[in-house]
């Protein structure tokens, strides 16, 4: 009962919150076309270079930049606790 209360008052808390942001209908047309042609010429491009091949190279690329940078950032504020990396 009290964790059922607890659930119904966060989600009318996100509910107020997100009532505040703006509503849209979506795209214009003129956007819409503009990716419709442009996946046309990617397709075109697909036939002589895989494009899902180079999506799946550039999503492990930055996977793995990603995790070289987390873990310099972590490196780093651990650095700064006196009892392990003796920066004070």
């Amino acid at each position: 009962m009290i964790f059922s209360g607890l659930v119904y008052l966060s989600a009318y808390i996100l509910q107020a919150i997100t009532a505040l942001l703006p509503s849209s209908d979506g795209f214009s047309p003129e956007v819409a076309n503009a990716f419709t042609t442009m996946g046309g010429y990617v397709q075109i491009l697909n036939t002589v270079l895989s494009i899902t091949t180079l999506a799946t190279g550039l999503t492990i690329t930055f996977s793995v930049d990603n995790s070289i940078f987390g873990f310099k950032t972590i490196k780093w504020l651990i650095s700064y606790v006196p009892l392990i990396g003796g920066k004070s």
